[in-house]
């Protein structure tokens, strides 16, 4: 025996859907469409005909030299990494111990 709703519960039943479908359809386009649009008008100009004054004549050799006389200011004091350093002795203790596993193997994907 199937059991009718009355005509008032059936009537909220289909705003409240309708009400759910629209806003769940407001929703999803107002998501896919950007807050701020920029203005791409860069990008139609012709890029071709730009011009710069030059601000100097480009001279590498005295760019290079400047470069490598303010190298040695910007050099790191890295650690020696000959064989008597402080940590080779550790090193190569670790190196030297063979791999054991002690994992447990439950929940991997191959068995």
């Amino acid at each position: 025996m199937k059991t009718r709703m009355p005509q008032k519960f059936k009537k909220a039943w289909y705003f409240s859907c309708g009400l759910l479908v629209g806003a769940t359809t407001l929703s999803l386009s107002f998501g896919s469409v950007p807050r701020q649009v920029t203005d791409d008008t860069a990008l139609y100009q012709k890029l071709s005909e730009i011009r710069v004054a030059k601000a100097a004549q480009p001279d590498f050799d005295r760019d290079l030299s400047r470069l490598s006389a303010a190298e040695s200011r910007y050099s790191e004091n890295l650690p020696p990494l000959g064989a008597k350093t402080r940590i080779s002795g550790p090193a190569q203790r670790i190196s030297q111990q063979k791999y054991r596993f002690t994992g447990s193997r439950t929940g991997t994907a191959r068995r």
